[in-house]
């Protein structure tokens, strides 16, 4: 029974859990003390090739030039287990004040604008989703997104959703407007063209990937369970911050070739050790915890006052991604936005492939990788990301068995992005986690 709910997408029902399950973990789920890390006597499931390059890169959301430099980077891995020396450019100080300025006078007089109007448009759907849920069992881990009821649930979804889809696209086409004339005018002013071109080779491998666009089912389902999490009104401002700023945070503050000289930037985090449990035990945990569609009541309160919670849900039978959300508030466990991710699950075998490149030089084994593609405007960061089991080796060994989140970031070396209290940046990251 634990093996098959740990094989995530791959075998999970669509039904809910028994009694007996919601009321006991899975019979393997006792502590068993300290024991060493897994080590594989044959080539791991995320190793081995079962299908072509051209399948596994459909299933798994990949594109020819991420590969490419995920090759590259894997190559010259050695230490992943602390983050890579970042000194601050105070030559950048002068872009910082520009950006901080520009943003100011923009987002504020457009936040007053939209964001009545964005909440009172979007409160139907946010209400048709929590009632959707609602109606759903306890322990629910997935709906199958080939059922004739989901299919007319979505279409009936996205008919309700127009008037926010429409105000969304108006207020990212105007952050298109003002970042171009904002941005091309520094750019020309400092005479920075030469660095604009260097800096598009950090953004070139994230360019182009899968299109929220044409991912409506994956988008529903992702709500659907991120509002359940956080109730519909709480939710209703979240998603109002995740059109309204997400989009100018990305693309004018975080990764502006117009204004920083791009690179990326390796940051990581690895928690203390969970020795207590097995390998399986936290795999299990987390499932619960950042895959199922419906926790139980008891753990949905308590996910309800986290004040950053990842929602991942099960991917559909044609593929191996699904769009995730991630859930960002305060201290207090207040939600403020929504993130929307493009999430890679490690147990799912859809299509009869597990592989899937580990970048990792410290990673136990995979678990999620979660992507921020540049061309989803719905996330403030750019990068390749992934949550699994640490060794901790070589820098941290007391961390054997901690959960590590490595990060390959596009980012800067202006102060700004260097500090650790810049909200939403590179640097704020250790402060989120």
């Amino acid at each position: 029974w634990g093996e098959v709910c740990l094989q995530g997408g791959a075998m999970a029902d669509s039904a809910p859990c028994s009694e007996a399950e919601k009321e006991a973990p899975p019979p393997q789920f006792q502590a068993t003390g300290p024991a060493p890390v897994t080590a594989w006597s044959e080539t791991p499931p995320h190793e081995t090739k079962t299908v072509s390059e051209a399948i596994r890169m459909r299933l798994n959301g990949e594109t020819c030039a991420m590969m490419e430099h995920a090759r590259a980077v894997k190559a010259t891995v050695t230490d992943c287990s602390v983050d890579q020396p970042w000194d601050a450019d105070q030559r950048l100080v002068i872009a910082d004040l520009y950006m901080l300025a520009v943003s100011c006078a923009w987002l504020l007089p457009k936040a007053l604008v939209f964001y009545p109007v964005m909440m009172f448009v979007q409160l139907p759907m946010m209400l048709l989703l929590a009632s959707r849920a609602w109606a759903l069992p306890s322990c629910t881990r997935e709906l199958h997104r080939t059922t004739c009821a989901f299919r007319l649930f979505a279409a009936f979804a996205a008919m309700i959703a127009l008037p926010t889809l429409l105000l969304a696209s108006v207020s990212y086409l105007l952050d298109v407007v003002v970042y171009y004339t904002f941005s091309v005018l520094y750019c020309t002013l400092a005479c920075n063209w030469g660095g604009y071109c260097r800096a598009q080779k950090a953004l070139r491998p994230y360019r182009g990937g899968p299109s929220l666009l044409w991912a409506g089912g994956d988008m529903i389902v992702a709500l659907l369970g991120a509002v359940h999490r956080q109730g519909p009104l709480e939710a209703t401002f979240m998603l109002a911050s995740t059109w309204i700023l997400i989009p100018w945070v990305k693309y004018f503050i975080n990764a502006n070739p117009f204004l920083y000289p791009l690179e990326e930037r390796f940051v990581q985090q690895i928690s203390t050790s969970m020795q207590d449990m097995t390998e399986e035990q936290i795999t299990y945990a987390a499932e619960r915890v950042v895959v199922d569609l419906k926790p139980n009541d008891e753990l949905t309160k308590e996910l309800d006052s986290w004040w950053f919670l990842p929602h991942y849900p099960h991917p559909p039978s044609w593929k191996r991604w699904a769009i995730g959300v991630q859930c960002g508030g305060s201290r207090c466990g207040n939600g403020l936005f929504f993130l929307f991710t493009h999430s890679l699950h490690a147990a799912c075998g859809h299509g009869g492939s597990h592989e899937q490149l580990l970048l990792s030089s410290c990673a136990v084994r995979p678990w999620k990788r979660v992507m921020l593609w540049y061309n989803n405007p719905y996330h403030f960061l750019t990068g390749w990301v992934e949550a699994q089991l640490s060794s901790g080796l070589p820098s941290q060994p007391d961390k054997c068995r901690g959960g590590e989140h490595p990060m390959w970031l596009v980012s800067c070396r202006s102060p700004w992005h260097c500090r650790r209290k810049s909200p939403l940046t590179v640097g704020y990251i250790d402060a989120i986690f």
